[in-house]
């Protein structure tokens, strides 16, 4: 079980503040947080050694967005990396790459939970989500969440290319599903352009080391609706890690 604040001595990983999303899973409450972080923390942090297509020889590109899912008590939970997809009839597509969850947050459901957060926070900002996976009973996991729906390739028969460049690739049965699932909106900074992300940084903008000097902390009072099921909060953390309330956040999904 490891931190991410472990890794954040030797340089500004952390791209955004945290967000908080709570869920609900069995019946039982679960915070998360999610912030957007470099995507060098992918093999630093060795989620590269429990992902099935690194196992196998893929080649995963550094190009990738990244996102962290920790809890409250910063261990981390699932890291997604997504890339740009764009092709000829969809100039703003987003292909989720990798979800990797921790070892010792396996067997509670949380990969369709989280994928289907990705799909929702992203679709929200304006994308076309897709995903692929080659793990059968994930891939049905997935479009039994309803939230997901297949696309023309998936569900087919693929047998394994005998390029070097493909070796990863299995034979067998593939998923490529599209989000079709509800926009869960207040979640739009996660998914600036990386360079503008850094600027922030740099600029102490979006993870401040500075600690709040007031006593008071505003707080927010809502009226719970059928359309508001997600709350947050936007987190910094000073440099002995603890948490300070920037702002408020409530993600609502969107009805149109």
């Amino acid at each position: 079980m490891f931190r991410l604040s472990t890794y954040c001595i030797d340089g500004n990983v952390i791209l955004s503040p945290k967000h908080r999303i709570r869920i609900w899973i069995k019946h039982k409450r679960t915070d998360l947080y999610v912030q957007r972080v470099e995507t060098s923390l992918y093999k630093r942090m060795g989620w590269d050694t429990m992902h099935y297509l690194d196992l196998e020889g893929a080649n995963f590109n550094t190009s990738h967005h990244s996102l962290m899912f920790t809890d409250s008590r910063d261990r981390c939970i699932a890291y997604v990396a997504y890339s740009n997809h764009t092709f000829k009839g969809c100039k703003n597509g987003i292909m989720i790459s990798r979800i990797v969850i921790a070892p010792h947050f396996r067997g509670r459901g949380l990969s369709v939970v989280i994928l289907n957060l990705i799909g929702a926070m992203l679709s929200a900002s304006g994308y076309v989500i897709y995903f692929n996976t080659e793990l059968e009973g994930f891939g049905k996991k997935v479009g039994e969440s309803g939230s997901w729906k297949g696309t023309t390739f998936d569900g087919g028969y693929r047998n394994a290319p005998s390029d070097a460049r493909n070796k990863h690739r299995r034979s067998g049965v593939a998923s490529r599903k599209k989000y079709v699932g509800k926009a869960l909106v207040g979640y739009s900074d996660l998914f600036l352009k990386v360079a503008v992300l850094r600027s922030r940084v740099a600029k102490k903008e979006a993870v401040s080391t500075v600690p709040h000097t007031g006593t008071d902390i505003p707080f927010l009072m809502l009226d719970a609706t059928d359309d508001c099921h997600v709350e947050g909060m936007s987190l910094f953390s000073d440099t002995n890690n603890r948490m300070y309330i920037d702002s408020i956040i409530v993600g609502y999904y969107d009805s149109s």
